[in-house]
């Protein structure tokens, strides 16, 4: 099995994702890389128009604020396995 065929059975399982024709999904699965984070790693920041869409396989992430009131971030959102991040 290719990657590509993996990243189209990965993707597939993604709401979104699922309508696509297998000739769309083809080409999104070519465009995509698997990427992985280090814990505390910043991947979107709310000043800046994300560059990428994160489909979350594994883990989670959280969407944080930072509130100056209380001098420490706060949570807004957790995203798990599924979630798709940055659209």
């Amino acid at each position: 099995m290719s990657t590509v065929d993996t990243l189209q059975g990965l993707l597939r399982r993604f709401g979104p994702f699922a309508e696509l024709s297998d000739d769309q999904l083809n080409r999104l699965a070519e465009q995509a890389r698997p990427f992985s984070c280090a814990t505390g790693q910043e991947l979107l920041r709310g000043d800046r128009l994300p560059e990428q869409v994160y489909a979350i396989v594994e883990g989670r992430g959280r969407l944080l604020h930072s509130d100056p009131g209380i001098h420490r971030p706060v949570t807004l959102a957790l995203s798990h396995p599924g979630d798709l991040v940055g659209w």
